[in-house]
């Protein structure tokens, strides 16, 4: 018995300190990485050309892309902290990659449509086509995208998106379609709202909203603080949520002519779906399913086909 007793410890020390190897070896590989990374965006400066500033921010990016997708890949080896630790540090860095770009790259000024939709209690629409230029829409000058807004249809077409990082702040019973590939997507307190974007070229990051439909395509998704939401996804990584419940998940649901070619220009696989692999970041047992998400029911999904506007939100307000 003593004999059964010492050999169950020897094996319990054993794998406890190959646990604290593998540990040490992705906290030493990952600080690495980021190391690279800051020293390579300190790099770029004024006075590079665009082209030089275009390539060198697309590279800091892959780098940033493999960085979040090796900490997704060893989730289930590390413990909750390190794992959650190592996504603030990549949510940071992503934050101060995309600032300098802006002061290095800044954006040409230009207007876009809006087209605003009321929608009634019946959800029958009344359409009123108006320009709000980028400085009406922001009040800041790092914010591009839709904010503060209520009951109507936000748009935008590919020459105006343009691999732009943009954001969708504070809307309400709104139905936002963006075509053509975004390059970084931040989504915050939405409710009862449909967005429909093409292939993200980048990250999507998700947090505080309630009641919505999402349709999207993107190498990353981060989503926080969201419930009874749906996500129809294409995802070469895995999925991640943290502090959700009652959000479901099926594979992506927009299809148009030039869906391909999107594809394409994002770097994103067609035949590489991770919809339905999504990782809890609330629930730490391998072996038994999430309570906070599941796979939406066949029978219950919805599709969007083409890239007339008007015609799918009208089919989005019959549908909800």
């Amino acid at each position: 018995l003593l004999l059964l007793l010492f050999r169950f410890l020897l094996l319990l020390l054993l794998v406890c300190g190959s646990a604290m190897s593998s540990q040490d070896e992705f906290l030493a590989s990952f600080k690495e990485k980021i190391a690279g990374i800051r020293s390579d965006l300190e790099g770029l400066e004024k006075g590079m050309k665009k082209e030089e500033l275009v390539k060198g921010f697309d590279e800091i990016m892959k780098q940033h892309n493999q960085t979040s997708k090796f900490v997704t890949d060893n989730t289930y080896h590390l413990p909750a902290y390190d794992v959650r630790s190592s996504q603030q540090t990549l949510s940071k860095l992503l934050s101060e990659i995309s600032s300098k770009k802006r002061k290095l790259i800044p954006r040409k000024k230009f207007a876009f449509k809006a087209n605003k939709q009321k929608v009634s209690e019946k959800k029958k629409a009344v359409v009123e086509s108006s320009t709000v230029t980028a400085e009406e829409n922001k009040p800041d000058e790092d914010f591009f995208g839709f904010k503060d807004e209520e009951g109507k249809v936000l748009t935008l077409s590919r020459a105006e998106l343009n691999s732009a990082d943009l954001s969708l702040k504070n809307l309400t019973n709104c139905q936002v379609f963006l075509q053509g590939t975004p390059g970084v997507l931040h989504i915050s307190y939405l409710k009862d709202c449909i967005v429909v974007v093409g292939p993200v070229y980048r990250s999507l990051l998700l947090d505080h909203c309630e009641g919505c439909t999402f349709v999207f395509a993107c190498q990353q998704l981060r989503i926080h603080n969201t419930t009874h939401t749906d996500f129809y996804i294409h995802v070469t990584s895995r999925a991640i949520i943290e502090d959700c419940n009652n959000v479901e998940f099926a594979p992506y649901a927009w299809k148009y002519d030039d869906l391909e070619e999107d594809f394409q220009a994002a770097g994103l696989d067609m035949h590489l779906n991770n919809w339905d692999k999504v990782n809890d970041f609330n629930w730490l047992k391998p072996h038994e399913p999430s309570p906070h998400w599941k796979i939406k029911p066949e029978e219950e999904r919805e599709f969007w086909v083409g890239d007339d506007i008007m015609q799918l939100a009208a089919n989005s307000i019959r549908n909800k």
